[in-house]
């Protein structure tokens, strides 16, 4: 008689399981409803300064109008350089202060501030 064949008497592994699918994040209305309402609190607690946000400063006008015209500058450089003119980036530094000093934007301040 023939030896009994060894694969036949070792059990059946199963397949492994399918990884389970990832969980779905819903974004609905909640998200929206919720931004909203943080909008329109923020608006109340700081309800007189909402009004004047592309005009107002705030009274210490020191470093709040250096910040100021430092951003438009920047912005005034980027428009240009978005305009084609590929050059306008490397002035950065030569900014419109101080015009004969070279590098005019990394000076100081005499009391030694930015």
């Amino acid at each position: 008689m023939p030896p009994a064949d060894r694969r036949s008497e070792t059990p059946a592994v199963p397949a492994p399981a399918a990884p389970p699918a990832p969980a779905r994040v819903e974004r609905g209305p909640g998200a929206a409803a919720a931004s909203a309402a943080y909008v329109l609190i923020a608006a109340a607690v700081t309800w007189p300064l909402v009004l004047g946000l592309g005009r107002d400063l705030p009274a210490d006008l020191g470093d709040s109008l250096l910040n100021c015209w430092i951003l438009g500058w920047n912005d005034h450089l980027l428009l240009r350089f978005l305009k084609g003119d590929g050059g306008a980036l490397a002035g950065l530094w030569d900014a419109n202060i101080l015009t004969r000093a070279l590098h005019a934007r990394l000076l100081r301040a005499p009391d030694g501030r930015a």
